[in-house]
């Protein structure tokens, strides 16, 4: 039977994710901050198409190949 393993953040990788979450809001604000919500709205659609047609993509390959799968859609590079 499998054992259940607790894995808890250290506080250096609680001081790290603080800095990745600043520079993350800095790179939104520079990308696309001056987009109006409703262009930024957009902007996010056509993104996750992107993403849901790569997946698909890599899916389809690793199919033929043998090769790794792609990771579920929506969840590809996220914190």
């Amino acid at each position: 039977m499998p054992t259940a393993t607790i894995i808890e953040p250290t506080e250096a990788s609680l001081a790290l994710r603080h800095q990745v979450d600043e520079v993350w809001a800095e790179l939104e604000e520079c990308t696309a901050g001056q987009l109006p919500e409703e262009r930024q709205a957009e902007a996010v659609q056509i993104l996750e198409q992107i993403e849901a047609s790569l997946t698909l993509a890599a899916t389809r390959h690793a199919q033929e190949t043998g090769g790794p799968t792609a990771p579920p859609e929506g969840q590809a590079g996220h914190m």
